[in-house]
């Protein structure tokens, strides 16, 4: 997805929008909304998004958490744990050529930081 399809669904959710020039391949696109920061890395050659970062407050946090792992095998979903439970992994397919898959790893190490990286392979 290039960056100004992005930039258009999140525009109404965001009280304040940030776009960083080009870094080592790399732009980024920060938005900041009520509940969240949201960091999304689009990468060259085509400049389409890679990754996507949100830092949520608890409450959302739990609730994004809460409906990702009431996700099911059969759309596609899978849970991986590591770090004894600590960091998990959530992996989803897409099935039909191509097929793509998206990992979102659920952080809450520090007290403080609730974050979902969404990565695409």
């Amino acid at each position: 997805m290039p960056q100004a399809a992005v930039l258009k669904h999140l525009k109404p959710l965001a009280k304040a929008t940030r776009e960083v020039p080009a870094k080592l391949g790399r732009n980024y696109l920060i938005t900041k909304g009520t509940f969240y920061q949201l960091t999304a890395v689009f990468e060259q050659p085509n400049w389409n998004l890679y990754q996507v970062t949100l830092r949520l407050d608890p409450a959302a946090y739990a609730q994004l958490k809460a409906h990702a792992r009431s996700l099911s095998a059969a759309t596609g979903a899978e849970w991986k744990n590591a770090w004894l439970g600590m960091w998990p992994k959530l992996v989803l397919h897409t099935p039909g050529p191509p097929a793509t898959q998206v990992t979102a790893r659920f952080v809450s190490l520090l007290p403080g930081t609730r974050m979902v990286v969404l990565t695409r392979a």
